[in-house]
C-alpha cells in the first residue's frame, strides 16, 4: 500500500502543469489517483490492476479474463498489450497499477501507469508472421468490424502478426509506428501458418 501511494504522490506531482490544460483536471487527476490507491491496495505479485477507467487490456489466453472495472486484476504473463485512456473532460483518466517481482531484486516493484499510453509484452510476438496487406485495409482495436478503426494498413505494406481469434479469421499485428491493432484474415496474405499463431481473446 506505502509503495502505491508513494508512486501516487509522485505522479501528482509530474501531472500538476499538464493537468491545468483540461477543465477540473486537478480534482479528476486527483480522484483517479486516490480511486486507483483504493482499487488496488491488495494487488499481487506479478499482477495488473483496473484503477480507474478506462483501461483496455488484450490478453494472451484461450478464455477471456474479467479486466473491465475498477479493481480487477490479471497475471502479468497474460497481457500482451495495456492501453491506458488520456485525461478527458468526462473524468476518464486511465490508471493501471503493475506489482512486478524481479528475479534479481527480493521484493516486489509497484508501476502506476497513466494516461494516454500503451504498452506491450514484447514476448508475446515469439510466434509472428509477417503479412501483406492485398488492400488498403482498416486496422481495428479489437478482432471484429464493430470495433474502432484506429489505423489503416497501405496496400502491400509488410506487418507482423503475433495472434489470431478463436476463429482464426482477424489477425493481431503490430504496426509501423509499434502500435497493435487487428485486420480481416481476408484483408492480408501470411507467410506461414496463420494456424500456428496462439489464440488470444481482446478485453476492450
Amino acid at each position: 500500500m506505502k509503495y502505491i501511494l508513494i508512486a501516487a504522490a509522485i505522479l501528482l506531482l509530474m501531472v500538476t502543469s499538464a493537468a491545468a490544460q483540461v477543465e477540473d483536471c486537478p480534482a479528476t487527476v486527483a480522484s483517479g489517483i486516490s480511486a486507483a490507491a483504493n482499487n488496488c491496495a491488495n494487488l499481487g505479485p506479478n499482477e495488473i490492476c483496473y484503477g480507474h477507467a478506462d483501461v483496455s487490456a488484450i490478453v494472451n489466453c484461450e478464455e477471456a479474463l474479467e479486466f473491465d472495472t475498477a479493481g480487477d486484476t490479471i497475471p502479468l504473463n497474460t497481457v500482451c498489450a495495456l492501453r491506458l485512456s488520456p485525461l478527458q473532460s468526462s473524468g476518464e483518466w486511465g490508471v493501471a497499477v503493475m506489482s512486478v517481482r524481479p528475479s534479481t531484486y527480493p521484493a516486489n516493484i509497484t508501476y502506476a501507469l497513466f494516461g494516454d499510453i500503451e504498452i506491450q509484452n514484447a514476448s508475446s510476438d515469439v510466434f509472428a508472421l509477417n503479412v501483406w496487406a492485398t488492400k488498403d485495409a482498416d486496422v481495428r482495436a479489437g478482432p471484429g468490424s464493430h470495433f474502432e478503426v484506429v489505423g489503416i494498413l497501405n496496400q502491400d505494406e509488410t506487418v507482423e502478426a503475433n495472434a489470431c481469434n478463436c476463429t482464426g479469421n482477424w489477425l493481431r499485428i503490430t504496426m509501423g509506428d509499434g502500435h497493435i491493432g487487428w485486420i480481416s484474415a481476408m484483408d492480408v496474405s501470411v507467410l506461414g501458418e496463420s494456424g500456428d499463431l496462439p489464440v488470444v481473446e481482446a478485453d476492450t
